[in-house]
């Protein structure tokens, strides 16, 4: 969170928590999963900022338009 300046706590931080508490329950309930994979999936930092100046509306048949 701090090495990526996020002020909202997402999945990815959750997860990692859990699987960072060294709880055996947990990890039983983990045991039969891939946690470094699953771990990389969830916490995987993502840029989803995307331009849309370029974009144009798709054009719809009236008969979808509600």
């Amino acid at each position: 969170m701090n090495r990526f300046k996020q002020i909202y706590i997402n999945e990815g931080h959750l997860f990692e928590g859990i699987l960072e508490s060294n709880d055996q329950l947990i990890s039983a309930i983990f045991e039969a999963f891939d946690i470094a994979s699953s771990l990389e999936i969830v916490a995987y930092p993502r840029n989803l900022t995307v331009s849309l100046k370029e974009y144009s509306y798709p054009l719809l048949k009236q008969q979808y338009i509600q």
